[in-house]
Formats: structure tokens, C-alpha cells, sequence
């Protein structure tokens, strides 16, 4: 007799042969609230750790970047050209995302110049071409000044360069800030 009839031709409250129906009232506040919370817990630290990917520079890159500008510090000398002091630093630009651009900051007899590697990209390119690298020269002859700034307490430090049309931050490490005091000396006394 069940056969022939249509689900919809039940009489009420009699479910169709091997359907189970959900208890009455549906999950509880606080199951959903739960799944809630735990789906936003997770959406949020996938996002925190693409973040982190995206900032966060990989293994080994600080120093390459390091190798490759001192090597391009000396090319970049004229003959008569000497370095008077150096400091490992780096800078944080919005051309690239805030990432971290590895280098040094050199004071020679003639101009501070800065020599850094641009951060490495997030995606591969396919051929591997020469490194590139970013050089920023200010000739003594040029108007700027150099201070030096902390901040956090002492836990963020850099030197900071201002023209008149631009500022520019070199970030230090707390075991290299002696070294860039010597470089902030060593322009003040060259200009």
C-alpha cells in the first residue's frame, strides 16, 4: 500500500521506510556557536600564515643579499675611492610591499652609499638572470642629513637619511649599531 503512494501522501508524523529524520529542534546554540568559532579560528590563521610567508624573508637570504652587496660595493668605488666605514642594513619599502631589502651602508671618502638586494619575489621567475641589485649614492656635496633613531624601546634601530625631497630608513641590527654610529660619524666629519 506504501508503495504506490507518494512521500508528500503521508499521513503527518510518519516518515517514509529508511529515513531517519533529525532530532527535533536542530543542533543546539552552542554546537553552532562552536562550529562557528572554529571555522573563523582557522580562516584566520590561514590568513596569519600566508601573511607571514609574504613578510618573513627565507632561510639564507640575509646573507646572500649581504654577500652579493659587498661584492657590488666594490665595483661601484671610484679609483681614488676608499671606505672609511661600513654597517650591514636594511630598508623596508612600499614599492615592495614592506619586505626587507638586505645590504650595507658604506661611508667612503666621497659619498654614503647604500648597495642592498631586493627582497626575494614570492614567485619564482623561470630563468635566472643576474642578481639585481639596489645602489643608492649620496655624494657629500649633496644636501642631507643623517641621524640616528630608536624606537621600541631600543629594539628598532636605523639611521635615518633625509634630503630635500625624500627620507629613507636604514634599519640595524642591535649587534651593528656601533658600526653605524662609525658610519654616521665618519659622513658628518666627510661633509
Amino acid at each position: 500500500m506504501l508503495r504506490g503512494m507518494a512521500s508528500n501522501d503521508l499521513p503527518a508524523g510518519v516518515p517514509p521506510v529508511g529515513v531517519t529524520l533529525p532530532p527535533r529542534g536542530g543542533r543546539r546554540r552552542w554546537v553552532r556557536l562552536l562550529v562557528a568559532l572554529t571555522s573563523s579560528t582557522a580562516l584566520l590563521g590561514t590568513a596569519a600564515l600566508v601573511a607571514a610567508a609574504a613578510i618573513v624573508p627565507p632561510i639564507g637570504a640575509r646573507r646572500a643579499a649581504r654577500v652579493a652587496a659587498e661584492q657590488e660595493v666594490m665595483a661601484q668605488l671610484a679609483p681614488n675611492e676608499r671606505i672609511l666605514a661600513r654597517t650591514f642594513a636594511s630598508q623596508r619599502r612600499w614599492t615592495d610591499m614592506g619586505r626587507e631589502s638586505f645590504g650595507v651602508v658604506v661611508a667612503t671618502s666621497e659619498q654614503l652609499l647604500f648597495v642592498g638586494a631586493p627582497p626575494t619575489p614570492m614567485l619564482r621567475p623561470r630563468e635566472d638572470g643576474p642578481a639585481e641589485l639596489l645602489v643608492e649614492r649620496y655624494p657629500y656635496a649633496a644636501v642631507f642629513t643623517v641621524e640616528p633613531r630608536t624606537r621600541l624601546g631600543g629594539y628598532q634601530r636605523s639611521l635615518v637619511l633625509r634630503t630635500p625631497t625624500t627620507t629613507v630608513h636604514f634599519f640595524v641590527e642591535g649587534r651593528d649599531w656601533a658600526s653605524a654610529l662609525r658610519v654616521l660619524e665618519v659622513s658628518g666629519a666627510a661633509r
